[in-house]
């Protein structure tokens, strides 16, 4: 079969030692087995049952697989064949719900509810939404909630005739990954520490690190104005909604502190430091976010610093299960490959 790695998102290892390549270029699943031979892919565009729609991260146990998508999660063997659509339970009516992680039997899901600031708003206010994080089992009946925090600062602009909370550059993401006991580990990019909440919801522990200083300074405002200047060519009628530095009231003045969390399926967690060469918008940024090695803490289940590692330029993270890393690699052309690394661990 043929087969194009474009938009890849996430990748999982199976438990036949195969891997599955979430592929939103094509909206599918792209399996390959242990020598690394293309297999099959499974899904496609659409919404149809084993169809889909904003492919996201993908998750393996056993021999199930769940796919997250926009609006649903979507089931499978291990051997590619859909056995149901899994749907969010809606309720409260004014959340957003967005699917984060799958537990360790697949039979819950981990889902994030986030309430948005209701205007009215006035130039310059700092507007951050609530966050709710919760278990939900794959029927939908049950919620059981771990945390309530705020989201991201956004600050009020007037953006094509409206006031609305813009995104700031340099702004601290909340991040988290879940663990094998049902907990989750939780870091907020304001300050370098870790919270370890169990299946209650409860901190059992808090992790802190020295970064070292974190100031934004004018290279940062600089290298926020070159990425800016490279998105609007590439999108040119979407200045109103990226404004320049001068435009934004209250940009932050400390880089945050972290950037993803990773957990590796045998309890270290896996923190990636804030990818400073994106200029302020890892998101919008891409390109300048990967222009710079990676570099990752790597934390024991009881807080311990197990050591830190660092990736390639234009290397991106997707999986980590025991000493096995996946990572997709971009070429000059932005061409992509996955490759699977084999960690050796120094005694």
């Amino acid at each position: 079969g043929q087969y194009q790695l474009y938009g890849v998102r996430d990748a999982a290892l199976l438990s036949n030692n195969g891997l599955v390549v979430a592929n939103t270029g094509s909206e599918q699943l792209l399996f390959f087995d242990s020598a690394g031979a293309f297999v099959q892919a499974v899904g496609g565009r659409g919404e149809g049952p084993g169809e889909m729609r904003g492919l996201g991260q993908i998750h393996a146990c056993a021999d199930t697989l769940i796919a997250r998508e926009m609006r649903r999660l979507s089931q499978f063997t291990d051997d590619g064949d859909f056995v149901q659509t899994l749907n969010i339970l809606r309720q409260p009516s004014d959340e957003t719900l967005v699917a984060q992680a799958v537990s360790a039997d697949c039979g819950r899901i981990l889902v994030l509810g986030a309430r948005l600031p209701s205007p009215p708003f006035t130039h310059g206010d700092i507007a951050r939404p609530l966050y709710t994080l919760f278990w939900q089992d794959k029927g939908g009946a049950q919620r059981d909630t771990l945390i309530v925090t705020r989201g991201a600062a956004g600050v009020v602009m007037e953006i094509m005739g409206m006031m609305v909370p813009h995104p700031l550059p340099w702004r601290s993401d909340p991040a988290w990954t879940a663990t094998g006991d049902g907990g989750i580990v939780i870091g907020d990019g304001d300050s370098p520490e870790l919270h370890f909440l169990n299946a209650s919801g409860l901190t059992t522990q808090i992790v802190r690190w020295d970064t070292g200083p974190r100031e934004v300074s004018d290279a940062d405002h600089r290298l926020h104005e070159r990425g800016r200047e490279a998105f609007l060519r590439k999108y040119p009628d979407h200045g109103p909604l990226l404004p320049s530095l001068d435009e934004i009231p209250g940009v932050p003045t400390h880089i945050p502190a972290l950037w993803k969390l990773l957990s590796d399926g045998s309890g270290r967690i896996w923190v990636q430091e804030y990818p400073r060469a994106a200029g302020g918008r890892p998101v919008e940024f891409k390109a300048l976010a990967r222009s710079e090695p990676s570099n990752w803490l790597v934390f024991e289940e009881d807080g311990a610093l197990v050591g830190q590692l660092q990736f390639p330029a234009n290397t991106e993270v997707l999986h980590i299960d025991g000493d096995r890393v996946v990572v997709v690699e971009r070429d000059d052309l932005d061409v992509e490959s996955v490759v699977v690394y084999r960690l050796q661990r120094s005694s």
